[in-house]
């Protein structure tokens, strides 16, 4: 920070985290948003370093940020539909779009304003775990104005601090291996934690 802000310091660092809300940055966090923050702490001293204008100050603090990784499967809420791609928002904020030459699935056909399931992609061997997964999960029938889609980030793009998230849907068969991957996970952490609180008694 500037040795002008030397004594308003907590004024001076508020100031630049109020300014990386809601903003996505490349080197915060390994490419995140901040949403928001809490408990802030700074070090009784700063530093200046190798002859820097600039006063190092340490500071901590809890962050919650949205951390929108390559590979991963979100959720969004449709907004904008048409005939080559689906817009969507993904926590209420930020955009995301499903383009239809590269991210539409095949089992989709846009029909009356609306992508409309054209059948069933499930394998026999997939259809049998079905009864023990929540398959609320699975594509929608049809994708209209308020569909929750579940998709896989495919890029993300940024400009001026804003960014949007391009991605592509999941066939079923993925989104329900997804599904039991997370159940599982959750089984062994619940079991896990038994078996911990059973020897420590």
């Amino acid at each position: 920070m500037p040795p002008s802000s030397i004594f308003r310091p907590r004024l001076t660092v508020e100031s630049i985290l109020d300014k990386r809300l809601l903003q996505y940055c490349r080197d915060f966090f390994d490419g995140s948003v901040l949403l928001a923050y809490e408990n802030l702490k700074l070090a009784r001293s700063g530093a200046i370093h190798n002859g820097s204008p600039q006063i190092v100050l340490k500071a901590t603090f809890d962050a919650l940020i949205f951390r929108p990784r390559v590979g991963t499967a979100i959720t969004g809420n449709v907004n904008k539909i048409g005939e080559g791609h689906i817009g969507m928002l993904v926590a209420g904020i930020f955009n995301a779009s499903i383009p239809a030459s590269e991210g539409i699935s095949k089992d989709y056909l846009w029909k009356l304003g609306k992508w409309i399931k054209k059948n069933e992609s499930l394998t026999n061997d997939t259809i049998s775990s079905i009864s023990t997964i929540d398959t609320s999960s699975l594509k929608p029938n049809q994708i209209s104005i308020g569909t929750e889609v579940t998709f896989e980030v495919k890029r993300v793009s940024v400009l001026n601090g804003l960014f949007s998230i391009t991605g592509y849907m999941l066939d079923d068969e993925d989104l329900l291996k997804k599904r039991m991957v997370s159940q599982d996970s959750s089984s062994s952490f619940k079991s896990k934690n038994k078996s911990s609180k059973k020897q420590s008694v």
